[in-house]
């Protein structure tokens, strides 16, 4: 287990979230990796759920991190099956289960969203069990309706989302995360768009309909990093020579 990449995965954390912008990330504190290893070591005790110890090494790496604008919704940031003695044992299928009695023991609130840190390689396996875990978790969503004070906020702020930007499941391996993606100079920005009214605009613009939009998979590192959901679009900037600096425009799927 490296701690310095557990260390170096809050910073880049921090950094991918202050720019997305939804999430207050003033608790994610700079630690010294002799402070890292100390939450890791940390143990569940009796008084926490089974679901919760199960969830391996690494609960007090835990994070929750409010929204801007909704007080009583969080992110949640999971390091989950971490070892103090080498690797853990390997992340099966069965994380979607775990996840999901977090949220039916509510430990993790009705529109939480959920960040996991894994130390390994993200199969196809693992990919599939997330979108399986996001699926049920938007199908609960439909028997919920938003509470009044939500409704409240996205009329002031003129800031409409849908069910679909709540209770979902973002994956990222130790490795992947530890290193800013977003700051390579040969990868173009991307920025997410998830209002419906600046995703109209954008189609009317291109004198287009979504389905007529390139694609870019839910699962693609730079969607995760804009914690996009189906639906989305996502705005790629990219420049040439010839052309300047211009947009391109991606299905979030």
């Amino acid at each position: 287990m490296s701690i310095d990449k557990i260390n170096r995965s809050r910073t880049v954390l921090k950094e991918i979230l202050e720019k997305e912008g939804s999430w207050d990330t003033s608790s994610i504190s700079d630690l010294s990796n002799e402070e890292i290893e100390i939450l890791l070591d940390n143990k569940t005790n009796k008084n926490d759920s089974k679901t919760l110890s199960d969830l391996g090494a690494g609960t007090g790496l835990f994070l929750s991190l409010p929204h801007k604008l909704f007080d009583s919704i969080n992110l949640k940031v999971v390091f989950y099956n971490l070892s103090t003695y080498g690797k853990g044992s390997r992340v099966t299928k069965n994380i979607k289960d775990k996840i999901y009695r977090l949220f039916e023991e509510e430990y993790f609130g009705e529109f939480d969203s959920v960040i996991i840190i894994v130390d390994e390689e993200i199969g196809e396996t693992i990919n599939k069990s997330i979108l399986e875990l996001n699926n049920s978790l938007n199908n609960d969503l439909n028997d919920l309706e938003f509470p009044d004070e939500i409704i409240k906020i996205m009329d002031d702020k003129d800031y409409h989302l849908e069910k679909k930007h709540f209770r979902n499941v973002w994956i990222f391996d130790l490795t992947s995360i530890s290193v800013n993606l977003t700051k390579n100079r040969f990868v173009p920005e991307h920025i997410i768009i998830r209002e419906e009214n600046k995703i109209q605009e954008i189609l009317e613009q291109s004198n287009c309909s979504k389905m007529q939009l390139p694609i870019i998979k839910q699962e693609d590192i730079q969607a995760r990093l804009c914690l996009s959901t189906p639906g989305d679009i996502m705005k790629i900037m990219r420049s040439s020579k010839s052309s300047g600096t211009y947009a391109f425009y991606r299905l979030v799927r």
